[in-house]
C-alpha cells in the first residue's frame, strides 16, 4: 500500500501493516497526489515545498525500495494530473490574491512518462480557464474549459473537445467494462457517462456528498461525507449495499486489485473493508 501523510512525500506498507520504506517531504503538508505507473514499478508524487506558494516538487519513486529516480521542481504552487500510461502534467495553482506572481507565466505543462522531459505546454493567461479533471485510471488527460467544455489534452498539447457539462463533475473514475467505456462521477449524485461522448447513461441521487470514488469488478464504490461506503452496480446504477464506517475522519478511497476497499483517515489510519462481488445479473451483461 502506498500512502502520503504529514512530513512524508510517499511511503509503502505491507498488507500486514509493516512499514517497508518512506520518502520524507520538505514540508509538513507532505505529498498531495500520487500516480502509480501502469507496471507498478514506480510512482509519481506531487510534494509541496516548505512554502507551498513558491515551490512544488514532483518525485518519481521506485516502489521496490523508495529510491528517488527523478525530481522535477517548479518555483510556484502546482497540481499534478496523470494518464494511465504514465504521461503526466502540471498546472500552475498559485494564489495571486496573497502574493506576487510567480517568475514564470501560468501554464499547463506535459511531461513524458519516463522522466521530467517536457513534451508539450499550453499557455493559460486565466488559470481558471483550463482546470484539470482528475479522472482516476483514465487513458486521457482531461480538463474543463470555461463554459463546462470537457477536453482531452494530448501529449503535444493538442486539444480535443469531448462534451459539455452544466455543473462540476466532482470525483471521477474511468472504467471500460461490458457496458463500454465510461466516466463514473459524483458530488451529490452518482452518474455514468459514456466516454468520450459524455452521454448520461444513468444517475443515482445520494443522501450525502461524495468524498471519493473508485470502482472494481463492475461495482462503483462511493465514500460519502455521512460516513457511509455505498456500493452501486456500475452498469445500471442499482444501489447494492450501504455500510457505515467508524468515525475516524474519512479522506480517501482506493479499491485494491484483490477487491479490498482502503479508506484513508485524518486519524492516520487506513481502514480495510472487504468489497462485494457484482450480482450475476450484472456480470452476465
Amino acid at each position: 500500500m502506498l500512502a502520503t501523510r504529514k512530513h512524508v512525500a510517499v511511503e509503502c506498507w505491507a498488507a500486514d501493516g509493516t512499514a517497508m520504506w518512506s520518502v520524507p517531504a520538505p514540508s509538513a503538508s507532505g505529498g498531495t497526489r500520487i500516480a502509480v505507473a501502469a507496471d507498478e514499478r514506480s510512482v509519481r508524487v506531487a510534494v509541496s515545498g516548505p512554502d507551498a506558494r513558491t515551490r512544488t516538487d514532483f518525485l518519481l519513486v521506485d516502489t521496490v525500495d523508495g529510491t528517488v529516480l527523478d525530481r522535477h521542481s517548479v518555483p510556484f504552487s502546482a497540481t499534478m494530473s496523470a494518464r494511465s500510461d504514465g504521461v503526466w502534467a502540471i498546472r500552475d495553482a498559485y494564489d495571486r490574491c496573497i502574493g506576487t506572481d510567480p517568475p514564470t507565466p501560468p501554464s499547463t505543462q506535459i511531461f513524458a512518462a519516463d522522466g521530467s522531459h517536457r513534451i508539450g505546454s499550453v499557455h493559460v493567461p486565466d488559470r481558471y480557464d483550463l482546470v484539470p479533471l482528475q479522472a482516476r485510471r483514465c487513458p486521457e488527460l482531461l480538463y474543463v474549459r470555461t463554459g463546462g467544455k470537457v477536453v482531452a489534452l494530448a501529449p503535444d498539447a493538442h486539444e480535443t473537445m469531448l462534451f459539455s457539462v452544466d455543473a462540476p463533475l466532482g470525483r471521477v473514475v474511468y472504467v471500460s467494462d461490458a457496458a463500454g467505456a465510461a466516466l463514473l462521477h459524483g458530488r451529490t449524485e452518482l452518474v455514468r457517462r459514456g466516454f468520450p461522448s459524455g452521454e448520461v447513461l444513468w444517475s443515482r441521487p445520494l443522501e450525502s456528498e461524495v468524498i471519493d470514488l473508485d470502482s472494481h469488478a463492475g461495482i462503483l464504490y462511493a465514500l460519502c461525507a455521512d460516513g457511509s461506503l455505498v456500493s452501486v452496480d456500475a452498469a445500471d446504477g442499482t444501489v447494492l449495499h450501504r455500510r457505515p464506517l467508524p468515525p475516524y475522519g474519512w479522506l480517501s478511497l482506493h479499491v485494491a486489485p484483490d477487491g479490498t476497499a482502503l479508506v484513508g483517515t485524518t486519524a492516520g489510519q487506513i481502514l480495510r473493508r472487504p468489497t462485494m462481488r457484482v450480482p450475476s445479473r450484472a456480470a452476465d451483461r
